[in-house]
């Protein structure tokens, strides 16, 4: 699997089948940064993916911004 060079082509929030697959039903769904190879990156809390995790974002300033899974549909 490809990931260095790619490039984020958009966010969005993992499908209902995504979030099935990995257990977490009733929980709060991850957003994915989808690359432009079709490669979906999203936190979990732990190696076992025992549950969603969630991803920040922070510039140099220090300025930072979640990404959570309320994105339009």
């Amino acid at each position: 699997m490809k990931i260095e060079g790619e490039t984020i082509v958009k966010m969005q929030s993992l499908s209902k089948r995504e979030v099935e697959e990995n257990g977490w039903e009733g929980m709060d769904e991850p957003v994915a940064l989808v690359l432009s190879n079709g490669v979906k990156i999203f936190a979990m809390s732990d190696e076992e993916g025992n549950n969603p995790g969630i991803l920040i974002a922070k510039n140099k300033k220090g300025e930072q911004v979640y990404l959570v899974s309320q994105l339009p549909s």
